[in-house]
């Protein structure tokens, strides 16, 4: 909301009085509150984008719900209940969910959370024939499969580099140890100069260690 907006919100929360469009006098509203933010509020708080006072206002009672891929395990439960809410109750008794799927559905990121999931599941059961009864991955939406195969390769990269990290770290220490800490010697060893040997050292971590010796 924007700064205007904030301090509107705020007096109708302390007095509970409203005011409507085209009526005289003020209305009493006795309601509850629940708002739902992507947002930090405490960080926009410190930046001056959200008043403090209601800020502390609204946040009496806070639930932290994680997103979708940090909670893969509601999935199949989620799962049925928007079948169920797409199809039916008597129709979504036919309908059986391939293991396969679940295990690209665990796999996935799920940028859009649990919106992004009902949305693939209908779009799964439209393509879903009057003949069949399995939801496969053959019926997910191709943008599904593409963003599933990037995620898939940015883990290999990542494993990649983390393997090649700790390679390269033991070369270093090999090295060292080798040449009973002789930074000349250990550049040497590796052909490379000693301040490339040094930062290296630090990338790694190894250079308190290296000064310790």
């Amino acid at each position: 909301l924007p700064l205007p907006m904030q301090a509107k919100l705020l007096r109708v929360l302390e007095t509970g009085e409203i005011q409507k469009i085209a009526h005289k006098g003020q209305l009493h509203s006795d309601f509850r509150l629940i708002g739902a933010t992507n947002r930090n509020l405490a960080e926009m708080v410190r930046q001056g984008q959200f008043r403090e006072d209601l800020y502390h206002r609204l946040s009496v009672f806070e639930l932290d719900i994680p997103p979708l891929r940090d909670r893969v395990s509601d999935i199949p439960l989620l799962v049925r209940h928007f079948v169920t809410q797409s199809v039916g109750d008597n129709r979504q008794k036919d309908i059986r969910i391939d293991d396969a799927l679940y295990d690209a559905f665990a796999q996935y990121p799920w940028r859009g959370n649990v919106r992004e999931l009902k949305n693939v599941l209908v779009y799964a059961l439209y393509s879903l024939g009057d003949d069949q009864s399995v939801l496969t991955v053959q019926h997910l939406p191709p943008r599904f499969m593409r963003e599933l195969e990037a995620a898939d390769s940015r883990q290999d990269s990542q494993n990649f580099s983390e393997a090649s990290a700790r390679a390269e770290r033991k070369v270093l220490w090999d090295a060292l140890v080798n040449s009973r800490y002789n930074k000349v010697l250990a550049a040497r060893t590796l052909g490379i100069s000693r301040s490339k040997l040094y930062r290296k050292l630090r990338e790694h971590g190894l250079l308190a260690k290296f000064e310790a010796q």
